[in-house]
């Protein structure tokens, strides 16, 4: 698999985030990076973070969550959840969501059996 600098970029990001403190980001990478982190995510990502809706809105998970009913096959099932895992390059720390989920696959089969 080829990894593009971008995609590199965030993975690394990723990583850091999950494994430096603020101070230790700050001492790696300068004072300007510790303070972004110290003040906390934006409006638009804090409201992402909480599930806020837009304004006017549903949020557009509220929208696929929808439709979920009318997957009702192995086929389609299997084509949602490869969707949704490629799509994890596109949103900022998946890669921790992903990693949680796959821990938690082989109660999720245990439970639900084949």
């Amino acid at each position: 698999m080829k990894i593009t600098k971008k995609q590199l970029k965030r993975i690394i990001k990723e990583e850091l985030e999950v494994t430096l403190t603020n101070e230790e980001a700050g001492e790696m990478f300068g004072e300007d990076i510790q303070s972004q982190l110290n003040e906390g995510p934006g409006e638009e990502e804090a409201e992402a973070r909480t599930g806020a809706a837009p304004p006017g809105g549903e949020r557009d998970v509220q929208k696929i969550i929808a439709f979920l009913p009318k997957i009702n096959n192995k086929v389609e099932y299997e084509e949602l959840l490869i969707a949704v895992t490629d799509h994890a390059e596109n949103v900022m720390g998946s890669g921790l969501i992903l990693k949680k989920l796959y821990k938690s696959l082989p109660a999720l089969v245990k439970a639900k059996g084949k």
